[in-house]
Order: C-alpha cells, then structure tokens, then sequence
C-alpha cells in the first residue's frame, strides 16, 4: 500500500523479494501493487466521503483474494497487516516515565513535525482545491519534493515519480483529494484510537528517519501486534529505501 507522496513505484525494489522468495524456507507472495483513487492509473473519486478501508476491500474481492495481508506506511486489513507507519492516540492513564529514550524522542519529533512539518496536510485535508498547481511544473514539483527527492537521488527515477503524478488519469492534483475526504468521512488520524480493534496479526517495522512515531505501549489501540522491530536506518519510504530490511 503507497503512499504520499508516492505510487505503486514504491514496490519496484521489494516486489521480487516477495514474489521469488529466496529459499526453500521463505513463502512466495502474489503481489497487488495498487494505485489509490486519485493516484496515477486509478480514477478519481467521483462521491464524497469514499472509505479507504472499503476501496480496497472490493478490490481485493474483485481480484478473487478472499484473504490476504497488507503492508503499508502512512496511507497504506485482512487476514494480516504489516505497517512502517504504527500511529495512534495514547491510552489512557499512560504512564510518561515508562517511554524509552527513543520513545521520548519520537514523540518530540512528533510534535515537531505538527508544529513546523504539517502544513501541507492542513492545506489538503481542509481546502484541497486552493492552491494552483495544475498550470506551474515547478511549483507541483516543490510540493512533492519535501521526501521524495531526498530517496531517490537520481534524475530520472525524481523525473519517472513526478511524471506519474503529472500524468496521472484524474489529473496532477488529484491525490491531494485524500486527505479531505478521508479526513472529513471519521477515518482520519483522530478517529484511529478504535472503539473495536482489529484482532488480526499487526507487526510493526520502525525506521529512524521515520517523521511519526509512537511508544510501543499505543499500539493495542490499533491491533493485535504481535511482531516489532526496529532498523537502524530508513525512513518514510522504507519498500523503496530500504526493501531488503522490510
């Protein structure tokens, strides 16, 4: 599952490690790499509040899975979920001396990146129609570039993940439409402390260069974990950065 700002390039690194196994004792997957609406191929969103969850749900029927396993950062259920991206609110009655040091320090990298990093998702999620990107490549191009130039490094794959935007099916500015729907339909962030959580296997990959990041002790609040690890480098991209860990 990728996400912003992102596509289905994502899984060109880790697609065939998951899909050849490597020996005897690893499983081989059958891959979908999807586009969410909006997104390079897939269509826009043509009826307000579209449930992420059901979106890709009817896919996955319609592709004959009646079970499967998702894996996934920031945008990105089923029999299994994987995600580089465990975020939630705190418990309640959580105790703060409890944190680890790496803990204590993401969650002030947390509350930097609320206070001086999220402007874009306030932008998006409230007036996603405001800014003009459609008629200046540049300034679409600087409104991708905060992580993505960073990974990629070289011209032509900035040029390939820019262009899947720019040519995207429902147009450059598309994708932008997430964040207010989602945010406006009770799925966003604030509604991710559950009423009912998933009781499917949740496991949990943390990257240090990881912009969002919560104690261990939040996650019961989103699903039954029951694997964690941490990395000692990668980031927000990490099937793209850093495929072989993940």
């Amino acid at each position: 599952m990728h996400l912003g700002p992102g596509s289905f390039l994502e899984v060109a690194k880790i697609i065939h490690l998951l899909t050849k196994g490597g020996d005897s004792q690893l499983p081989v997957f059958d891959v979908v790499a999807i586009s969410l609406p909006g997104y390079a191929f897939s269509e826009g969103p043509k009826k307000k509040g579209f449930s992420m969850v059901q979106s890709r749900t009817k896919l996955m029927l319609s592709l004959g899975y009646n079970e499967y396993v998702t894996q996934g950062g920031d945008w990105g259920f089923g029999q299994a979920w994987h995600t580089n991206f465990p975020i939630t609110g705190p418990p309640p009655n959580d105790d703060l001396n409890s944190y680890t040091p790496a803990e204590q320090e993401g969650l002030a990298r947390l509350a930097n990146f609320e206070r001086f990093e999220s402007g874009y998702f306030k932008q998006q999620s409230t007036r996603p129609q405001t800014l003009v990107l459609l008629d200046c490549l540049p300034g679409f191009m600087r409104s991708l570039s905060g992580g993505v130039i960073i990974i990629l490094g070289q011209d032509d794959e900035v040029l390939t993940w820019v262009s899947i935007y720019w040519f995207s099916r429902a147009g450059p500015t598309a994708s932008l439409r997430i964040y207010y729907e989602v945010m406006n339909s009770g799925q966003g962030f604030n509604s991710l402390t559950l009423s009912t959580v998933p009781t499917i296997p949740m496991g949990s990959s943390l990257f240090p260069k990881e912009s969002v990041r919560v104690p261990k002790s939040w996650y019961p609040r989103i699903g039954n974990s029951v694997f964690e690890v941490e990395h000692d480098s990668g980031g927000h991209f990490a099937a793209y950065e850093k495929p072989e860990m993940l």
